[in-house]
């Protein structure tokens, strides 16, 4: 279980818009389950990734597609180092904590992550952000070989997040990998989205979106190539839950 989609203190964020994916690996197949919906809201979103593929604007999708996308997965603190002497803390903190966090992520991760400092993270202070290799924003789905959009602009764009909360209202303090899981995302070549073509990207999102109001014992099952997936805003306690799996088994009775 995904436990961030069922925290209170996400009941006001909506989970934007994504296929389910690590670094070059994604699951074929997912089963979403309600155990128990929340007293309002929490539905869950389904947009079809041929659908956004059409709806897209053109020249936005082939400029992704020409560039590729790229994501910064995580970021992590590093505003105590302004206390440093500089030419410690470029010389020396900096390299060890590149190299110390690159062999602790490898650990974790199959897949390359490089990472950098910038001077304004998230919070507008230092930070260390890991970023996945660059990826197309279309793929042929291998079954069907419909063009589909597999690229979670719409949950790893901070400036749409930011833009979400700011009708939503602020969100409450997070504990566990949420504080650590920040994302944002930039063409392959460092140039950044405007804030037009990100709006567009929810745009096209929100037109063909479709809102599924599960209910206990509902099960959702998607292809996960095909489909993206993501949550509403809710209150009171909601517990749904995911498996993930590679193919149906034939012939099982």
């Amino acid at each position: 279980i995904y436990e961030a989609v069922n925290k209170p203190s996400r009941s006001n964020y909506i989970v934007g818009m994504h296929n389910e994916m690590v670094g070059t690996q994604a699951p074929r197949y997912a089963g979403f389950v309600c155990f128990k919906p929340a007293d309002e809201g929490g539905e869950f979103w389904t947009v079809g990734g041929n659908d956004f593929f059409h709806e897209l604007s053109t020249p936005l999708l082939e400029k992704m597609q020409r560039k590729k996308v790229i994501f910064s997965v995580v970021e992590f603190p590093m505003g105590f180092l302004k206390n440093l002497d500089e030419g410690v803390r470029e010389n020396v903190a900096k390299p060890l904590i590149k190299s110390l966090m690159g062999f602790a992520v490898g650990f974790k991760v199959d897949f390359d992550v490089f990472f950098r400092f910038v001077e304004e993270g998230y919070d507008g202070d230092m930070a260390l952000q890991g970023y996945a290799s660059p990826q197309p924003a279309v793929i042929r789905d291998p079954v069907s070989n419909l063009p589909v959009v597999f690229c979670n602009l719409h949950s790893h764009s901070k400036f749409l997040r930011d833009d979400r909360q700011k009708k939503l209202g602020a969100l409450k303090k997070t504990t566990g990998a949420s504080q650590a899981n920040k994302t944002d995302c930039s063409f392959g070549d460092d140039e950044p989205f405007t804030d037009e073509e990100l709006l567009e990207v929810d745009r096209a999102v929100m037109k063909v979106v479709k809102f599924i109001d599960m209910k206990k014992g509902d099960v959702v099952l998607l292809d996960n190539y095909r489909t993206m997936h993501g949550r509403g805003t809710f209150k009171g306690s909601r517990h749904n839950a995911v498996a993930w799996f590679s193919g149906f088994v034939k012939g099982r009775k």
